[in-house]
């Protein structure tokens, strides 16, 4: 998320009013959410400085007043008249009393902003004064979406030809769904200038139909044919996306592309919660008729053990391996660590050699290890070892753009290499290539999706991987393991 980074500090707001006539969800002063670029343009003049537009995403300050504002653009790299306005921030200088004597007590507080579950934020300095404030869409509220999905972009392009390309794990989801400590771990890592933005922001990047950033604009601009949305039941990190909730998009009337196929599929995810004998019992069997009616858009199951704190080869969860089996659709299970506050970190809960059980039982599984361990390098040999001594284990190329943490002696890794250069040689020295799928992981920020598929297509360029063996992760692979 380097390219954050050039989102600029605010200068010249030298006149710093107490409290702006903020309305939260709506407008500050005459600066409104939903007007465009060149609306605000004819309100405010041009921009004190130049706005820095990067990936559809544009921030733009005025000194007088000292507002800046937070636009979605349907260009990359510049804000057209078209822009629209997603959030408007002042600068103030009120203590904490006025503010909540105007606004009330704050919903959520975390990495020195309250946020007001009406579209309202404030940032606070140490001395528990008011900096800032800003306004945008509450969660409650609708935001207008796409009407159709976008022409894709060029893409992955090889030998004269363009290659298809299926994101296989991709997350849509709620921010306020999101544990506590989630929401200000992933809000932590947005540039600070936009962190007052958070709640808006990070909803719109995990929305399908956002406009300019959401999910399908993200695969439009990156060149990926379709994609692979995911359930999820995680209350304590990453948070509670729904089976009914992802059904509900991929029965969206814009989930279709222009041949008639879907866009996106679904992998459907299983409630580890207060699990009892009886519970398991019955979201087994929801689980179960749920892959039986709707096989045209839910093709797998995704289990997150470390994220939903359960052993991976803890027997009392065993029956959703069989279902999988019985309905003859694959088992997606993250491995490796996760960033996220929340999860278990223990390798019974990410790493691969701990499937062997499962394995065993259900010889007619078919496993994919997301993420191929990443972050502990044994566990990134396990998944090698367990891909390479079992047919039916599967390689998932997502999040392998950061270093490993653990090395092999099991002790904090010095590398600060990225970890998918050496996993792609060691796929490609192993035989595995027919059996590894891409994906990303996304959407994480604007951009990434696309940013992510170049890194993977040139490191499997760098190690020898053929036109054909390329197109076979981006997608063939795919096609062969969800067969239905």
């Amino acid at each position: 998320m380097k390219w954050w980074l050039a989102f600029a500090a605010c200068a010249g707001c030298d006149r710093v009013p107490a409290l702006p006539e903020a309305v939260p969800g709506a407008r500050i002063g005459n600066v409104e959410l939903g007007q465009r670029y060149y609306e605000v343009r004819s309100l405010l003049g041009a921009p004190s400085t130049e706005p820095v537009t990067l990936v559809r995403l544009g921030h733009a300050r005025w000194s007088e007043p000292p507002i800046d504002v937070l636009f979605t653009s349907p260009d990359e790299t510049t804000l057209t008249d078209g822009a629209v306005v997603i959030g408007v921030g002042q600068t103030v200088s009120a203590s904490r009393d006025t503010v909540e004597s105007k606004y009330g007590t704050s919903t959520d507080r975390y990495n020195g902003h309250d946020y007001y579950a009406n579209g309202l934020a404030v940032d606070y300095g140490d001395d528990d004064v008011a900096d800032r404030i800003a306004v945008f869409t509450p969660p409650s509220e609708p935001r207008t979406g796409i009407d159709a999905l976008s022409t894709l972009s060029e893409g992955v392009v090889l030998d004269g030809r363009r290659i298809p390309v299926v994101d296989m794990h991709l997350h849509p989801g709620e921010y306020a769904d999101m544990a506590a400590e989630g929401r200000a771990f992933i809000a932590a890592n947005l540039p600070p200038d936009l962190q007052i933005y958070a709640p808006d922001l990070l909803d719109r990047l995990s929305d399908p139909w956002a406009r300019h950033i959401g999910i399908a604009e993200q695969t439009a601009l990156a060149g990926v044919e379709h994609a692979v949305l995911f359930a999820v039941y995680a209350p304590h990190s990453t948070g509670v996306f729904s089976n009914q909730a992802l059904v509900a998009i991929l029965d969206d009337a814009r989930n279709r592309t222009a041949d008639g196929t879907p866009w996106a599929w679904g992998l459907a995810s299983l409630d580890f919660e207060g699990w009892t004998p009886e519970v398991g019992v019955a979201r087994i069997t929801e689980l179960r008729d749920l892959l039986a009616r709707r096989p045209d858009r839910i093709i797998g199951i995704k289990l997150a053990h470390a994220h939903q704190g359960v052993r991976l080869d803890d027997p009392a969860y065993f029956e959703v391996y069989a279902i999988a089996a019985q309905a003859r659709v694959p088992v997606l299970l993250h491995t490796g660590f996760s960033p996220f506050p929340g999860t278990r970190d223990e390798p019974d809960y990410y790493d691969p050699a701990h499937l062997e059980s499962v394995l065993a039982a259900h010889p007619d599984l078919d496993v994919v290890l997301s993420h191929i361990g990443q972050g502990d390098a044994r566990a990134v040999r396990h998944a090698l070892e367990l891909a390479a001594s079992h047919e039916r284990v599967w390689l998932e190329l997502s999040a392998l753009g950061r270093p490993s943490l653990v090395d092999e002696a099991g002790a904090p890794a010095s590398s600060t290499e990225p970890q998918y250069p050496m996993v792609l040689a060691e796929i490609r020295r192993r035989g595995l290539i027919g059996r590894t799928l891409f994906a990303t992981d996304g959407p994480q920020y604007s951009g990434a999706i696309r940013n992510y598929l170049r890194r993977l297509v040139d490191g499997m360029k760098t190690a020898g991987y053929s036109t054909e063996e390329i197109e076979a992760v981006l997608s063939r692979n795919f096609r062969r393991l969800f067969r239905r």
